[in-house]
């Protein structure tokens, strides 16, 4: 959530209910608390990685976004997904 210039690289991330790898904007309530911290993921590696079997139970509070494997919110910039391996996602 809003990280920048993160690499997340060789995991086997597997059964979690609402995503597995989410690479996603800072909730504007808690962006809103400090005007310091821009809120959106830029230039995030997300390379190589085992994701399955995640979103199969979403938490209605991620709506509008369904449960995926790999889930981004159209935030940010620069975010590269490469070489992983995995069964659902989102866009």
């Amino acid at each position: 959530m809003a990280c920048d210039f993160v690499t997340i690289e060789n995991n086997r991330v597997m059964n979690n209910d609402s995503a597995g790898i989410a690479v996603v904007q800072l909730i504007p309530e808690l962006a809103e608390t400090d005007p310091l911290v821009e809120p959106f993921p830029d230039h995030t590696l997300v390379v190589n990685n085992v994701v399955m079997h995640n979103g199969l139970n979403p938490d209605p509070r991620i709506a509008p976004f369904p449960g995926a494997d790999l889930l981004w919110d159209f935030t940010g910039v620069g975010n590269t997904w490469a070489g992983n391996q995995y069964g659902t996602s989102f866009p």
